[in-house]
């Protein structure tokens, strides 16, 4: 395995060609990569919190932070952990093809090229690890921030001399666990582990009610001041919501893809296949829910993602909370059962992600009213 620190000039220059790609917010993502790429860094050891929002190309511009990293504390690789599988393998399938170096899905139980491959997959040991949360909390669950460095578990090693990516960490990291592991990230400096947390939906979370104080200093990471990026949605509020009133929100973007996020996997059902048997050829009405088995839903979010790719008009997915976080695909406009604040900031961070449906794209949440389809809960 080369050492990632070898690999940095390339990296650096296929984020940098990456950001160059057109899209309406090509201004604000090079703002953004600038910025991660030429700020200062701390001279203290701090915990770096990411909460520059959605659309911002956090994936590369974190990289190159990380990197940056790398170089400062002799680090000599990076792990990648997230809240979902769905964005194990995203995040997989874009580093492998974004760059050259060893990637590694300690997540997935997939194919491996040796055993040599497998073992350093599984411990952490590529040069990027993409890893699941319920991992890491394995890890950690062996360890005792309280304690001295001596009696840290063996597992621990695999963090030693690492940047640590914690994606989606407001998905993960509640209130109750968040003194556990931020005592461990505390603890794992010591190692050489160094950890930057993302969280888009709910910036700056760690000040919300019933969170500790962070036992280390805060490196916030965010857009430049001076850069305002365009609202991407506008959020209308709907009470007593029919099928009707879907059906003409539906009408009204007709050759555009929506998406339209229920509750339960009883009303997702019934309502895909009411508006199949409506619309007939017409539309293209999808299905995604967390009751698929994992190779079917695999598949579906290929094809789905594929769809969506060539703005395919008259694809319509109806779907519960599982397409929520993390999954790289944009809808032209979006409808939203009414649920907790962060359920809804993350399905609108499924609309018009890119800025390809010009401003203001709308998502429409509701309360459904006196529906047969939708099902009490």
């Amino acid at each position: 395995m080369h050492n990632i620190l070898e690999q940095i000039p390339n990296l650096r220059k296929t984020a940098a060609e990456l950001v160059q790609l057109q899209s309406p917010l090509q201004k604000i993502r090079e703002a953004f990569h600038l910025e991660c790429s030429t700020r200062r860094l701390p001279h203290k050891h701090v915990v770096h919190f990411c909460t520059a929002p959605t659309g911002v190309g956090k994936t590369l511009a974190l990289l190159a932070y990380a990197m940056r990293l790398c170089e400062k504390y002799n680090a000599d690789r990076i792990i990648v952990v997230t809240p979902f599988l769905t964005l194990c393998r995203q995040h997989e399938s874009n580093y492998k093809e974004w760059f050259t170096t060893d990637i590694g899905n300690a997540s997935s139980s997939g194919r491996y090229t040796s055993k040599k491959d497998r073992s350093e997959t599984k411990k952490w040991q590529k040069e990027i690890t993409v890893t699941s949360y319920v991992d890491l909390l394995r890890t950690f669950s062996s360890l005792n921030p309280y304690k001295s460095r001596m009696d840290l578990s063996e597992k621990a090693e695999k963090l030693a001399n690492t940047i640590l990516i914690l994606d989606d960490a407001d998905q993960w990291i509640q209130p109750h666990m968040a003194p556990h592991v931020l005592g461990c990230l505390q603890h794992l400096l010591a190692d050489n582990c160094h950890s930057i947390l993302i969280s888009a939906t709910l910036p700056r979370y760690w000040e919300i009610d019933g969170m500790i104080p962070l036992p280390m200093p805060v490196e916030e990471i965010a857009l430049p001041a001076n850069v305002k990026i365009p609202s991407r949605v506008k959020m209308t509020l709907h009470d007593n919501f029919v099928v009707r009133d879907i059906i003409n929100i539906i009408n009204a973007h007709p050759n555009e893809p929506g998406v339209i996020v229920v509750n339960t996997v009883h009303t997702a059902i019934l309502l895909q296949v009411f508006l199949q048997t409506f619309y007939g050829k017409k539309k293209d009405v999808g299905l995604l829910t967390g009751k698929l088995a994992t190779y079917h839903r695999r598949e579906k979010e290929r094809i789905y993602a594929e769809k969506l790719s060539r703005r395919d008009g008259n694809f319509i997915l109806v779907a519960t909370s599982c397409i929520q976080a993390g999954w790289d695909v944009s809808f032209a406009y979006g409808l939203r059962e009414a649920a907790s604040l962060a359920d809804i900031l993350q399905t609108r961070g499924r609309i018009n992600r890119s800025g390809e449906y010009g401003l203001y794209a709308p998502i429409h949440v509701f309360t459904f009213g006196d529906e047969p389809l939708a099902k009490p809960h």
